[in-house]
């Protein structure tokens, strides 16, 4: 059973998609912790339903539900096995893949007429590769021979135009996902995929690929909304240090030497009270709204911490905000969080109040 099967439970997808990254770590714990993992799942789904206004009867009743569930589905996708590749790159064509992407529609008139099934249908898919691979021999020596010479010619240089066209459209989304799995499991390399290729029609296509939120992350359009209008290197390093930015221990416990280049920091003038002066907001352009943000409160965050230098806690900040700052201070219906999370909105309405 595949992952994305989801036989033997009846958890709805959104339900297992909250549940899908703790599975590595159910497969590869004790019995004696997977209790706790199973607890970790139910407390995640139970988070994202609205049960409060029912009685406590009631309540009780669909967590006991959604914990049995939840222990079903991991027991059922919790067997220890080698993950298998969503996709098989090709790396040496052969005279069968070559029929098959010359004759494709031979060969799927007389896999539909062999299957009695359409393409897609688990009968057709069965049957598709003895299909082509009768096909494949049933054609001369000569004709045999002329397509193990383009094998050859595909694998040492390219296919043609319109077969890459077909593979794009087949397979590209794959082979980033594939590509994107690996080097988050093997690397802890966080990334997304820019493309562009023609389609089967000939015109441009411009895309990009994003599987970090199904790789335990967030997805990068979500923490940096702004990054298809704005500076993408940029958006792409405030995304980086907002998923990525705690410090990585080595094999021994100690922090791994650092190799980023410090940061310049923004400088303010002052007043007679040495307090910051802000340059007019309206003139600023939206990726520099985010540092002064940060270097602002930074600095008065150190004015009331007694001048000691200390990182800001964003989320004492967020969940103490009244306390914190007078809300005379903030606009209407503002929320304190981390600066690399904030929209150009949360921005522009902060430094114009």
């Amino acid at each position: 059973m595949s992952d994305d099967e989801e036989s033997g439970s009846s958890l709805p997808p959104n339900d297992v998609n909250l549940i899908r990254q703790l599975l590595d770590d159910f497969r590869s714990a004790k019995k004696s912790e997977r209790k706790h993992i199973i607890r970790k799942g139910v407390t995640a789904i139970m988070a994202s339903k609205d049960i409060d206004r029912l009685q406590p009867l009631a309540q009780a009743k669909i967590i006991a539900q959604v914990k049995e569930q939840v222990k079903t589905w991991f027991h059922n996708h919790g067997r220890s096995r080698k993950p298998k590749d969503l996709v098989k790159y090709v790396r040496r064509w052969n005279v069968r893949q070559v029929v098959g992407a010359l004759h494709q529609k031979e060969v799927e008139q007389l896999c539909r007429d062999h299957s009695q099934a359409v393409p897609g249908e688990k009968a057709y898919l069965k049957s598709y590769q003895n299909v082509l691979k009768r096909y494949a021999e049933s054609l001369p020596g000569d004709q045999q021979t002329k397509y193990q010479n383009m094998a050859n010619e595909w694998s040492n240089r390219h296919p043609p135009q319109d077969v890459q066209q077909k593979m794009a459209e087949l397979h590209a989304a794959k082979y980033a996902k594939q590509f994107s799995r690996v080097m988050w499991q093997q690397c802890g390399m966080r990334l997304i995929v820019l493309e562009a290729h023609h389609d089967t029609k000939g015109e441009l296509c411009i895309a990009s690929h994003d599987f970090n939120h199904e790789l335990g992350g967030e997805a990068f359009a979500d923490v940096r909304p702004e990054w298809q209008t704005e500076s993408i290197m940029d958006e792409w390093a405030n995304y980086a240090q907002s998923t990525m930015g705690t410090d990585v221990q080595d094999e021994d416990g100690g922090p791994l030497p650092n190799t980023k280049r410090k940061k310049k920091l923004l400088e303010f003038d002052r007043d007679d009270n040495d307090v910051p002066i802000l340059e007019d907001p309206s003139k600023m352009i939206a990726r520099v709204m985010e540092p002064v943000v940060r270097q602002f409160l930074s600095i008065h965050y150190n004015i009331f911490s007694n001048g000691k230098k200390t990182a800001v806690d964003w989320t004492a900040l967020s969940e103490n905000q009244d306390d914190m700052v007078d809300p005379k201070y903030l606009p209407a219906d503002f929320k304190f969080r981390d600066p690399s999370k904030m929209k150009k909105a949360h921005y522009q309405a902060l430094l114009e109040h």
